[in-house]
């Protein structure tokens, strides 16, 4: 929200050759052009506007070598549009789970991904980078409880299939969509304890709530980036008897 509003406040305030500079600035990312940029956008937003703001930009000039630095970074794995996407995270996030559920079973497993030529390098790259079979401590306690799996220790590969030949995929496909959905749903607004949807939502987002040692919920895995979503996806829980 608070970037959104900023957004629209910068928009409303600065004229429309700067805001090009500014775009222009993003499409091909250098540091001589960021700096001219900021400093134009710095003297544009002179007083009596925020001096937040402008020591912010300010701020950025000083540091502009290494944003320029991550917002073009990249090597043989991967442009930058595949490292800074959320799929390496989301992709991680599951394959967590999974390697705890295949630890408890006692059972090995391999993650079989749709075809995709974007992060094709990438995934099959860094799944096996984290994966350790002996790994005497795999998890690391978090601040607030959460067990967070920093090795993969029954992880036995990672391939690729097309989902139009794979049922098992297109399957994943449908549950992935049907949950994305749910969660999507979740996060605008509460729902009733007793409808259809609060129901699938109490089989589907369970599998995305990071747990404790004792499998209790403790938030709302990837999707609970604030309080808010997290109280939310908790409704869809169904609570244990006493």
């Amino acid at each position: 929200m608070l970037r959104r509003q900023l957004t629209e406040h910068l928009y409303s305030r600065l004229p429309t050759h700067v805001l090009e500079l500014f775009a222009q600035a993003y499409r091909e990312p250098s540091v001589p052009g960021f700096e001219q940029v900021l400093d134009i956008l710095s003297e544009a937003l002179s007083p009596p506007e925020d001096p937040r703001l402008i020591g912010a930009f300010r701020s950025a000039r000083a540091a502009v070598a290494t944003i320029v630095e991550r917002e073009t970074y990249g090597n043989s794995l991967g442009k930058h549009a595949a490292w800074s996407a959320l799929n390496l995270p989301a992709l991680g996030h599951l394959t967590r789970s999974a390697d705890r559920l295949m630890q408890v079973q006692g059972k090995r497993y391999v993650v079989v991904h749709d075809n995709n030529a974007e992060f094709e390098k990438l995934f099959t790259y860094w799944l096996p980078a984290i994966s350790r079979r002996d790994a005497p401590h795999p998890d690391l306690l978090l601040p607030d409880g959460t067990l967070f799996r920093i090795a993969l220790t029954n992880f036995d590969g990672i391939s690729m299939a097309a989902s139009a030949t794979d049922p098992l995929l297109r399957v994943a496909d449908m549950l992935a969509s049907t949950v994305a959905r749910v969660a999507r749903e979740a996060t605008r607004s509460p729902f009733a304890a007793h409808t259809e949807f609060a129901e699938l939502a109490a089989l589907t987002t369970p599998a995305l709530m990071m747990t404790d040692e004792n499998e209790n919920p403790l938030m709302g895995g990837a999707f609970a980036h604030t309080d808010l979503i997290a109280r939310m996806l908790m409704m869809a829980i169904p609570q244990k008897k006493s």
